[in-house]
């Protein structure tokens, strides 16, 4: 059997250093013959991954590029108030980082982010660390899945792979309210990031598919 090259794109939850040799990426290449090569940084948005996309992901030639984006680019700055990138540049840089890969011969798979477990502002989730005066009248979970709804529209009207990880994991918790997220084991105390059974929950989704695409 062929041994492909894969390349992880993303931030954080797909960097996973706080989860070492845990981490969905590695955790991969251990249910797998497949050469991994994990390119997530944290805190990237797309922008950052626009910039870094032909030394970390083209130059390797790969055969197969997972992307997944979304929750920082849905990040409300402090000091305007904004999110780092708006939706519609959102879309913008993901088209361009699906371009380039295609173009490549490779084959883009979206993933959609993680939900998020908001907090009360004062609990160590997601709302301690993210103040802003948008997020008192918005929810950051519904601000952070319209970025993945892009993911799946993209996904859909050209026919790309994609894996709902969001969908995958409030379905696994049985909702997706903080209670049933807190209660899943999915997500830290961070409300941002992967648990080790969040990890392998990931590791597993991607296998599956995995067999489908080669």
């Amino acid at each position: 059997m062929r041994t492909y090259k894969i390349i992880t794109f993303g931030d954080s939850n797909t960097q996973g250093e706080e989860l070492h040799e845990k981490n969905w990426v590695n955790l991969l290449q251990k249910y797998n013959q497949h050469h991994f090569l994990n390119k997530g940084i944290n805190g990237n948005t797309t922008n950052d991954a626009c910039i870094r996309l032909k030394a970390d992901v083209l130059i390797h030639q790969p055969d197969i590029v997972f992307i997944m984006f979304g929750t920082n680019d849905a990040t409300i700055s402090i000091e305007d108030d904004k999110p780092f990138v708006p939706l519609d540049q959102f879309r913008k840089n993901v088209l361009k980082i699906i371009d380039k890969i295609c173009a490549i011969h490779a084959i883009p798979v979206l993933m959609t982010v993680i939900p998020v477990i908001e907090g009360d502002g004062s609990d160590g989730y997601y709302l301690t660390r993210h103040k802003s005066k948008q997020l008192q009248i918005e929810s950051p979970r519904y601000r952070i899945n319209q970025y993945n709804d892009i993911t799946r529209e993209i996904a859909k009207n050209n026919d790309y792979l994609l894996i709902d990880i969001w969908n995958e994991c409030i379905a696994l918790a049985g909702g997706e309210s903080d209670l049933l997220l807190k209660n899943s084991g999915l997500i830290d105390v961070s409300g941002t990031h992967l648990t080790e059974k969040g990890a392998s929950f990931i590791a597993q989704l991607i296998s599956k598919e995995l067999e489908r695409i080669i």
